[in-house]
């Protein structure tokens, strides 16, 4: 029997609070794609993608000579989710997200993770 998706809240940064899914993730010749569903009231739930890209995480893996985790890659998209929400204005039918090398500095460091 699938497990159902646990239902999330964030408030983003203009007081919005969004609800979403996590959908699952699906690995690619760049890294990897995260599924979510996402909504803010308006609508129903709308897809949402981001992409954890292997040349964006290599900077941060050289410098500390390991390969970051499963669950450390999902924390890089689910916060790249967040960070995206807060400067999103509208609702998007897609919305699509490519986490930056930067972006994997400051969610890493944010979560004390070397």
């Amino acid at each position: 029997m699938p497990r159902q998706p646990r239902e999330k809240t964030y408030q983003a940064e203009s007081g919005r609070i969004f609800r979403y899914y996590y959908l699952g993730h699906s690995e690619e010749t760049y890294g990897a794609r995260y599924w979510f569903e996402i909504s803010s009231g308006e609508g129903g739930f709308r897809p949402a993608a981001v992409r954890v890209r292997q040349s964006e995480l290599a900077p941060w893996q050289n410098r500390h000579g390991r390969e970051l985790s499963p669950v450390e890659r999902y924390a890089i998209a689910k916060l790249g989710l967040h960070a995206a929400l807060d400067r999103l204005s509208g609702s998007p039918l897609f919305l699509q997200v490519t986490v930056s090398a930067a972006e994997v500095e400051e969610i890493l460091e944010k979560l004390g993770i070397d």
